[in-house]
């Protein structure tokens, strides 16, 4: 399993905590795991993920802060965690620099850095 690269659980109706040993999975390149019922906070391990790519966690529950850990996967080119309860300040660095508000919609308590180039 530590060499799987893409992962989908999208659309299972899986509830509860993400699983922070997912932050384990070093090669994984794509994760997505939108359209669940996945509540509380997103993983501080998710940061360790290096390979990833993509990552979409949207349409959950998520709440919580967006680690600023994500910052330093200079690989991540798709990120979408639209349509769940996430506060705080959006990420500003690393790939975060180049994603638009779509990536981050209908989270009503999340709020850009005044530095960010956020369209």
């Amino acid at each position: 399993m530590a060499a799987l690269r893409k992962l989908n659980l999208s659309g299972n109706h899986l509830s509860g905590n993400i699983p922070s040993t997912l932050g384990k999975l070093q090669k994984l390149e794509t994760l997505s795991l939108s359209n669940n019922r996945f509540q509380a906070a997103f993983p501080e391990s998710f940061g360790k993920l290096t390979s990833l790519t993509a990552l979409d966690l949207s349409y959950n529950n998520l709440s919580g802060k967006i680690p600023k850990s994500l910052e330093a996967i200079v690989s991540l080119r798709y990120f979408n965690v639209s349509f769940n309860k996430l506060e705080d300040e959006i990420p500003s660095s690393g790939s975060f620099a180049n994603f638009t508000t779509r990536s981050f919609m209908s989270n009503k308590a999340l709020h850009i850095d005044s530095n960010a180039r956020l369209t």
